[in-house]
């Protein structure tokens, strides 16, 4: 039991003591002028609720201040990543880690699951930081030091992952799993500094399968992973004003078959969404119920396309 603990809460306690370590420094970041980076649309928004009037797309004024940190609040968001990492990373040394090797190896993993554990990754990354900065808005981090702090822990989480990968015997580290980590880092930061590109929000969905053996997290048969956009967006203003707002379009792929031994190819997906960001429901805790929610693809009307066919269906 004591190992389990600290193979998966050792990660955590690391980005909690680092924490600690750089809330005692000036932040470096801010500011005592409106500048141009401070009109945005709050992305994870775990705010006090006097600092959040509006739907979360609306575009506020935001002063980038000090920093002022409430450490209970941190205490309390570390205990919630130490309890959720332990499960999840139980999770992971059923699956992946119990063959452990003493030497480090390496593997190419470009072709491996046909591209859907990559896209899982670049999901999960976005799902990790997301949780993480709601942690450090409820504990009184500003939007830039939570951007920052949340993608760079979630970076040095998924480094760590990848490094118990290496000392698998039937696993590896891959450098394609950790560039693709690198990209989603970049994705999540630019969110913060491009209003424009918030717009456009990574999803999942999964419609279990009781045949399946696997686990959610490794069952890349029957995942499917989504780019949702806010069209209404990226219309002029003389159509915007007749698309619905909240309704979205996402874009997605997954694989036919629910396992390997029945994979045929590659199917893709246009549906529509839901923006649960338009739900009338507000205040810190509200918004962030609704950010998590837009992570996840809702059964809706939409086409699915393969090599041989079209078809118009509710899209999992």
């Amino acid at each position: 039991m004591i190992k389990k603990w600290i193979k998966s809460g050792g990660i955590f306690c690391l980005r909690f003591l680092l924490i600690l370590i750089t809330t005692t420094h000036p932040n470096l970041y801010s500011q005592t002028e409106k500048s141009d980076l401070d009109t945005l649309s709050i992305k994870t928004s775990f705010l006090n609720e006097a600092e959040l009037i509006t739907p979360v797309n609306s575009e506020i004024l935001i002063e980038t201040i000090e920093d002022d940190i409430d450490y209970k609040k941190l205490v309390a968001a570390g205990i919630v990543d130490l309890t959720a990492g332990y499960f999840v990373f139980n999770e992971f040394n059923n699956l992946w880690w119990e063959n452990r090797s003493q030497d480090f190896n390496l593997r190419n993993s470009a072709d491996s699951y046909y591209g859907m554990d990559k896209l899982g990754r670049f999901y999960s990354f976005n799902l990790m930081a997301h949780g993480f900065s709601g942690g450090f808005e409820a504990s009184g981090f500003n939007a830039i030091s939570s951007t920052w702090y949340s993608a760079s822990t979630a970076l040095f989480v998924n480094a760590l992952i990848e490094i118990n990968d290496g000392y698998t015997q039937n696993n590896g580290f891959s450098r394609d799993d950790f560039t693709v980590d690198l990209f989603a880092f970049s994705f999540y930061v630019i969110q913060y500094y491009y209003p424009f590109t918030k717009h456009i929000q990574p999803r999942f969905s999964y419609k279990n399968n009781p045949n399946s053996p696997k686990s959610i997290f490794n069952d890349y048969y029957n995942q499917k992973y989504w780019l949702a956009f806010r069209v209404e967006e990226y219309l002029p203003n003389s159509l915007s004003e007749f698309w619905p707002d909240f309704l979205m379009v996402s874009v997605g792929t997954g694989i036919s078959g629910t396992q390997e031994k029945t994979f045929k190819h590659r199917e893709y997906y246009i549906a529509f969404d839901i923006d649960a960001e338009k739900i009338p429901l507000y205040g810190g805790f509200w918004v962030f119920v609704k950010n998590t929610l837009n992570y996840f693809h809702f059964p809706m009307p939409g086409i699915r396309i393969t090599p041989e066919s079209t078809f118009f269906e509710f899209v999992f």
